[in-house]
């Protein structure tokens, strides 16, 4: 097993909702920025908010000053048709990516009794008519994301409700 799955096991044991965390954060805007403010308040416990906005400053600013740096040399590669072509191959392999992870969540994504590490939502007909009904009111009758997300949110509650 490598050494990172090692170390993220140890941490996932140390703080319990770690992966839970990452999981939600990822659904967010800039989730890996979101983790890393989690990450500051961790790291200075006698003051997360200061350790927060540390992991904040220090995930942002670095890419602020790289896109300052580089917007006027942007805007004369923008002129060439052959870097839009590439460009635009790049964003697909991105969107190839995000489904990926989406379709490995679809698989590990519902914890219950019977299985801790996770099994497929597919076990449970009633989450596929909520990720169904999600996505075709996202995509068809013009919902916004974080509309349908809370709305899974209390249909999951209901859910819960009714079967505990």
């Amino acid at each position: 097993m490598s050494s990172f799955l090692l170390t993220f096991r140890r941490l996932s044991k140390l703080f319990p909702g770690l992966i839970l965390y990452i999981a939600f954060g990822d659904c967010l805007t800039n989730g890996k920025k979101n983790f890393a403010v989690f990450l500051g308040a961790l790291a200075y416990p006698s003051n997360p908010a200061l350790g927060a906005a540390v992991g904040f400053f220090a995930m942002f600013f670095p890419g602020l000053i790289v896109k300052n740096a580089l917007l006027p040399i942007w805007t004369k590669m923008r002129t060439k048709p052959r870097l839009n072509s590439a460009l635009k191959g790049v964003a697909c392999g991105a969107v190839g990516l995000v489904y990926t992870a989406v379709y490995r969540l679809w698989n590990i994504g519902l914890i219950n009794k019977d299985s801790q590490q996770g099994s497929s939502i597919n076990q449970e007909p009633w989450f596929v008519l909520v990720s169904a009904v999600s996505f075709i009111s996202c995509k068809w009758w013009g919902i916004q994301p974080p509309v349908a997300i809370v709305a899974g949110g209390l249909l999951g509650m209901i859910w819960y409700g009714i079967v505990h």
